[in-house]
């Protein structure tokens, strides 16, 4: 009888040279072919689509990274200073994407800085903007078939939509002076204020159960005025 040939180690690896071996080395072979062909594909199909996305309306190709210029930077900052959006100057011939343009602002300092500005002056234009649409009543009534005048109120709901929407931009673009105002804000650790009319509408049995609370939670019931 034969002695049988360990084709693998203590710790179970496969000796050099073994069958086992070779089948290990063909099947780690097959598998970074595999998953060579499948990235290809992967590329490929994402190439196609990257292709149809940097596509302007009329099917030409827009910019892309390597085509900055300060003329493009330019007209970009003018047109979101003038109150547009990247995806709407998107729509314009030969105007970038809005992916290329974060591309572009990552790439070129000097851009991030032109484009920070224009955003501060857009600030500007949504206030002119939100003025211009209050003022604007043209088209707040209309004459029905009877010649009454009567009030359009989807003109008016329309109307009031773009404000908030404007308002609520203002608010995101410049917090501390178009955000909203809150008061009583306890810092953490600081006790709540003290009502002092509710503690005393208070039984004797909830007056122990909070003092017990307070006492856990360090703090106090008597305000800092009387203790002075």
């Amino acid at each position: 009888m034969k002695p049988k040939i360990r084709t693998k180690d203590d710790a179970g690896i496969p000796r050099p040279g073994s069958r086992a071996a070779r089948r290990l080395r063909k099947r780690e072979f097959n598998r970074k072919k595999f998953d060579a062909a499948r990235n290809a594909a992967r590329n490929e199909v994402f190439n196609k689509a990257h292709a149809e996305l940097n596509k302007d309306a009329n099917g030409k190709p827009r910019p892309l990274l390597d085509d900055y210029s300060e003329e493009l930077a330019t007209i970009l900052c003018d047109l979101v200073a003038g109150g547009m959006t990247l995806t709407r100057i998107a729509q314009f011939p030969g105007m970038p994407a809005p992916y290329t343009v974060y591309r572009m602002l990552d790439a070129h300092p000097e851009f991030k800085e032109q484009y920070k500005e224009a955003r501060e002056r857009q600030v500007q234009q949504i206030e002119e903007e939100i003025k211009d649409i209050a003022d604007d009543g043209r088209n707040d009534t209309y004459i029905n078939d009877m010649g009454q005048v009567k009030t359009d109120w989807d003109v008016l709901g329309r109307s009031k939509l773009r404000i908030e929407t404007r308002r609520w931009l203002l608010q995101c673009l410049r917090p501390h002076v178009f955000g909203e105002k809150r008061t009583n804000i306890n810092l953490p650790g600081e006790p709540p204020p003290l009502d002092e009319e509710r503690i005393k509408k208070l039984s004797d049995k909830e007056l122990t159960s909070l003092v017990r609370i307070c006492d856990k939670l360090g703090l106090s019931l008597v305000p800092e005025e009387s203790r002075k």
